[in-house]
């Protein structure tokens, strides 16, 4: 090969070289002025950082590493969907975010949902409706969501039921029925349910029943009586139930006792009194059952 073509083609692989350096450089520059940026306006805001580092990689590389939180605790402050379209500079870090009691809507929840390395999402008391539940449900490494007091309906569970990796889900107070309980006993990663408060009744008890992951169960101020707690004997894995200001009396102590693995049991408020939680304890000598005879 004639020398001049080598001294060609060294001197272009030289340039690549120094192009490819510059391009990181001017990226790298970029990503943390704006990471400094979203990362400030949250902390003005008043939100709380956990701050770590992480390491942008080429080809299995490290090249560079920059300081970004890895847990935002933003609730009941005043973040906006604006805030959430810029948070995407923080993908590679950001595990968990707490957005509870804030002004997003699903727009803002859309731009959340870019976060690949997002753990935990907490929108409770948001304005978001199925519309985000939508967008959420690209989120297969999520392992915790909150949902609690929002606009979501029965159609959201259904998007809900495909995150393969979820573990514990908040439904407190949401208006969701029985029927789209169905979707959420087919996860398989499933094991913590709150559905304190919400508009469930026995259908929903019969429908969630079929779960062979779910190991707590939160029925706290609900519309479940007795025929619903019948059905909770046919999960092999629950430990823990509240049934505490519900529907249900005495006759479901056979249903409770027939539960195969329970260990605790919560019923506050004034269903029973002495003699019948005296009587429960009996018939569960191996599960904690805790009580409030007072009713408060």
């Amino acid at each position: 090969m004639p020398r001049k073509r080598i001294r060609t083609i060294v001197v272009a692989g030289i340039a690549a070289l120094v192009a490819s350096a510059l391009i990181w450089h001017l990226y790298r520059n970029s990503l943390v002025k704006h990471q400094y940026e979203v990362i400030e306006a949250f902390r003005q805001k008043g939100a709380h950082l956990d701050m770590g580092q992480v390491k942008h990689q080429l080809f299995g590389w490290t090249v560079f590493s920059s300081d970004v939180p890895i847990r935002i605790d933003a609730r009941d402050l005043e973040i906006t969907d604006e805030d959430c379209r810029q948070i995407y500079s923080l993908e590679n870090g950001l595990r968990e975010l707490n957005l509870s009691g804030t002004a997003i809507t699903d727009d803002g929840v859309q731009s959340i949902c870019r976060l690949e390395g997002l753990r935990v999402l907490h929108l409770t008391g948001t304005a978001v409706t199925d519309v985000a539940a939508m967008h959420i449900s690209g989120e297969d490494g999520l392992s915790e969501l909150g949902l609690g007091h929002t606009a979501i309906s029965d159609k959201s569970l259904e998007y809900i039921g495909v995150l393969p990796s979820l573990t514990r889900l908040s439904l407190e107070g949401a208006k969701i029925t029985g029927a789209g309980l169905s979707s959420l006993a087919k996860m398989p990663s499933l094991e913590e349910l709150f559905l304190d408060g919400s508009s469930i009744n026995d259908i929903g008890i019969a429908a969630i029943s079929r779960s062979t992951s779910i190991r707590r169960l939160d029925l706290r101020n609900t519309n479940v009586t007795d025929e619903g707690v019948s059905h909770l004997k046919k999960m092999q894995s629950l430990r823990r139930v509240d049934v505490s200001y519900t529907g249900i009396s005495e006759s479901a102590f056979d249903d409770l006792a027939a539960i195969p693995v329970l260990m605790t049991l919560t019923c506050y408020g004034d269903m029973f009194d002495a003699s019948q939680i005296a009587k429960l304890e009996e018939m569960l000598p191996n599960c904690i059952v805790t009580h409030d005879l007072s009713g408060d």
